[in-house]
């Protein structure tokens, strides 16, 4: 179940998807420990378009829930100021709660 702070647009989704039909999923997604995402939910849906059944991802489990709610702000502000910045990296990085297959 997905729930968005903010979510990526539908050409961003499609951006990423061409990206990641071209160049494969090279960044996997970061999810806490239980397995909510933390950073890559534009990965993520993206890769739900190219009709995918499971991504790369990275379990944080060293991470308190403070320190995942943290990490998450942290990375998408750091996102947030590519986007401003004009870089054209994927800039898409919010709060869900994603379960994984």
């Amino acid at each position: 179940m997905l729930t968005w702070v903010r979510g990526p647009s539908d050409s961003q989704i499609a951006q990423i998807a061409r990206s990641i039909d071209s160049f494969g999923f090279n960044v996997p997604i970061a999810v806490y420990a239980d397995y909510k995402a933390l950073a890559g939910h534009g990965r993520l849906l993206a890769a739900q378009k190219l009709d995918w059944k499971a991504v790369p991802a990275i379990r944080l489990t060293h991470l308190t829930a403070a320190q995942a709610r943290a990490f998450a702000i942290a990375d998408n502000e750091n996102m947030s100021a590519r986007k401003h910045s004009g870089s054209e990296a994927v800039r898409t990085v919010l709060i869900v709660s994603w379960r994984l297959p």
